[in-house]
């Protein structure tokens, strides 16, 4: 008779279940905006939503989104207005700046 031992499979744990899920639909998401022109500068996944932030899209830009603005800030250098849209769960950010 042989013994052969058996090594438990290591988990990424269920504790981490929400983060996974959050990175996958960030993935999802990254990719189909990346596929309609947008350029996908990050992807932030934490233990809330996962964000993507996004260069500002062109005024032509195949999809639009729905977007509101989140903050605004106004310094010697001009102004800018950072936006954000949610898509399935995963907010979508980008930055508007003026110069003065």
């Amino acid at each position: 008779m042989t013994v052969q031992l058996v090594l438990a499979t290591p988990s990424i744990g269920q504790h981490n279940q929400g983060v996974m899920d959050a990175l996958t639909r960030a993935k999802r998401i990254a990719i189909t905006l990346a596929r309609h022109g947008f350029v996908v500068l990050s992807v932030i996944a934490g233990n809330r939503n996962a964000r993507i932030i996004i260069k500002q899209p062109t005024p032509n830009a195949p999809i639009a989104l729905d977007a509101a603005e989140i903050k605004y800030s106004r310094s010697a250098d001009g102004e800018e207005t950072t936006m954000a849209a949610s898509v399935e769960g995963v907010q979508i950010e980008w930055v508007i700046r003026r110069t003065s």
